[in-house]
């Protein structure tokens, strides 16, 4: 019994096979489910870059407002500290001691004491206070018990 047996040596072999490319041909004017996909993703990732540019202009308009608010009350701000340091200048040159006797001498007609008008004690001697009953703390201490007493008795 004789057979013709063959091998298929290839399998073993160092060259590299080649793959099998299929081609597939198709309507372009027919989109596939990726495609429409991929579409839908561009469309919302497009609208999603427009909102984040619109947020950012809108972002940047009103730290431009907000920073010119804040330079004008800066500036309203020095005006009324100096405006409050000519005040208190003001204040205090109307409150000086001089203004204080120039009222005194021209509108209320007041004058300086002259020499004549000081007078001197003379305190050499030693005071003393002199009473003719020593206090009587006992009694008013117990005054102040049987006071106490009788608010507590029924």
């Amino acid at each position: 019994m004789a057979t013709n047996a063959t091998y298929n040596l290839n399998r073993f072999s160092d060259a590299p096979s080649t793959p099998k490319v299929r081609v597939v041909r198709r309507d372009p004017n027919e989109r596939t489910a990726e495609d429409r996909q991929f579409l839908v993703r561009l469309i919302f990732l497009s609208i999603a870059l427009a909102v984040l540019c619109v947020y950012t202009v809108m972002s940047n308009m009103e730290l431009t407002r907000i920073k010119a608010q804040i330079t004008a009350r800066s500036e309203e701000l020095t005006e009324l500290q100096s405006e409050n340091i000519y005040m208190d200048y003001q204040i205090e040159s109307l409150v000086s001691l001089q203004n204080a006797e120039a009222y005194a001498r021209d509108e209320l007609g007041l004058v300086k004491m002259g020499a004549a008008q000081i007078e001197y004690v003379n305190l050499e001697q030693e005071n003393k206070i002199v009473t003719e009953e020593p206090p009587e703390y006992d009694r008013s201490a117990l005054a102040f018990l049987s006071t106490i007493l009788e608010m507590f008795s029924p």
